[in-house]
């Protein structure tokens, strides 16, 4: 079992099904994600705007996808940095720029919690991405998505962190 602080795992506090969204929502770190929706709607307006045309259903998917893997990058780093200590060590750093989301080290997600959510924000990428390039013919979206996965991992995750 985990331990975080005083505290592991098995004795978080409970708490209801808001409180567990409102935490999940909060270990993604949701103010940088306005720079990736940003990002995607620059994208998407460079497209439309050469003539490659602009689909609305396509548009909002792509505007989503963007942030589930900035989410969970987001998410996965915090992991990450809880795993080596980085996040602990950092105890005079600038929030909320550096130091990730601090919920592990305030006792209010476990590590193997915030695991899990970095796995199921990644992995639901890879159906959603196939489908959302196989809908509008796009070996090159496919592309740019595994670098994006990649580059997720590389940024945080051992051997490349």
């Amino acid at each position: 079992m985990a331990t975080i602080g005083a505290m592991t795992a098995s004795t978080l506090p409970p708490s209801g099904w808001r409180q567990q969204a409102l935490l999940h929502w909060r270990m993604t770190r949701p103010a940088f994600l306005l720079v990736t929706v940003s990002a995607a709607l620059v994208g998407i307006a460079s497209a439309a705007s050469c003539g490659c045309g602009f689909d609305l259903p396509a548009a909002l998917a792509t505007v989503l996808l963007a942030c589930v893997a900035h989410a969970g990058a987001n998410v996965l780093n915090d992991y990450h940095d809880a795993r080596n200590g980085a996040d602990a060590a950092n105890t005079e750093g600038l929030y909320p720029f550096t130091g990730g989301s601090r919920l592990i080290q305030q006792g209010q997600v476990s590590e193997a919690d915030t695991r899990r959510w970095a796995a199921m924000l990644l992995l639901l990428l890879i159906p959603a991405g196939l489908l959302l390039a196989a809908r509008n013919g796009g070996g090159g979206l496919l592309l740019v998505g595994a670098a994006g996965l990649l580059i997720a991992w590389t940024y945080s995750a051992p051997p490349l962190s």
